[in-house]
């Protein structure tokens, strides 16, 4: 069962430290960005989480995260996020914080990590594509007494301020839908720091020596716009001979927010076992007249792994 509480609105202008030194100013005020919901879910089918209203200027990257009033009482197996946001949107994330908060609390989670852990991913739907990283055979857990955080992450191109209020949809699976418990383990490379324009490409990565046996059922590479080629390999420790799991050498902006999917059927599984070591590696060229740094652009791969552990979300790297 779950309980709403009262949500305050509340109007947080951000000050990203990421904003362009001299912004453009507007003379017409922030745009409305506010994003478009349809009718929420029946209470037996899920819950929706609606977040404050947020001022974002012009040239801001920054990620901010918002307590939900959501009160999970119960464990609930979710099968789908549904998330809606305004334009110049990156991402909306379900994460679980570690520590307690008050609904209605807004903080910079940009760099700081280190309260909140993430909880599921979206079936992100944007101008670019779908991801359903989560396919039909899979949900996610999550536990009564869990507080949910959302994060938002907006790259405000334009020239003007622009007013957000992102919201959720977390549906339920029912006992007939069978679906395998499943988590993610997402490989995370934040130790680059890529040169301004020099006309030469940059590679960096990070590698996971995994602990236990893992059957995976989904990978994707995640990078921004200076991205050109990601690569995500299997190595066991039995030979130590590298196998390529994921590999898109055309990298496009319009991959950071739907990246291609590679998948393998449940009967046929990616196995990795204990000691072997899974790697992400990026190929960026840098354009700009400033050195990039993790989170303006990103190193990651996230996989899809089953049966759950219960470790949950499981992120390794550096």
């Amino acid at each position: 069962m779950l309980r709403a509480v009262a949500f305050t609105s509340v109007v947080v202008v951000i000050a990203s430290s990421a904003c362009l030194e001299n912004p453009p100013q507007t003379d017409t005020g922030p745009v409305d960005a506010r994003a478009k919901l349809p009718a929420p879910p029946a209470a037996a089918d899920g819950f929706r989480v609606v977040g404050p209203e947020l001022t974002i200027p012009a040239g801001g990257d920054q990620m901010w995260c918002w307590v939900t009033d959501a009160e999970v009482t119960e464990d609930h197996l979710v099968k789908d996020l549904e998330t809606y946001q305004g334009t110049n949107a990156h991402h909306l994330l379900a994460l679980r914080s570690i520590i307690p908060r008050d609904a209605g609390d807004v903080f910079d989670c940009t760099n700081d990590m280190a309260t909140a852990e993430p909880l599921m991913t979206p079936n992100t739907q944007n101008k670019e594509g779908t991801v359903n990283l989560l396919s039909d055979q899979f949900a996610i857990r999550v536990a009564a007494g869990t507080q949910i955080v959302m994060q938002s992450h907006y790259v405000n191109v334009s020239t003007h301020d622009i007013v957000i209020k992102d919201a959720a949809d977390f549906i339920y699976a029912k006992p007939e839908d069978h679906r395998i418990e499943a988590q993610y383990l997402v490989v995370n490379d934040a130790g680059f720091d890529i040169p301004a324009a020099n006309g030469q490409h940059y590679q960096h990565g990070a590698s996971c020596t995994l602990d236990s046996d893992f059957q995976f059922a989904a990978v994707i590479g995640h990078m921004h716009e200076w991205g050109k080629h990601v690569t995500v390999s299997s190595t066991p420790a039995t030979d130590g001979l590298a196998q390529t799991v994921y590999d898109v050498d055309n990298w496009t902006a319009q991959f950071r927010d739907a990246p291609p999917v590679t998948r393998f059927p449940v009967d046929q599984p990616l196995t990795m076992h204990a000691g072997d070591t899974l790697q992400v590696s990026c190929d960026w060229l840098n354009d700009t007249d400033d050195d990039l740094t993790f989170p303006k652009e990103m190193c990651d791969s996230v996989l899809v792994y089953f049966p759950a552990k219960p470790e949950g979300f499981i992120t390794c790297g550096n």
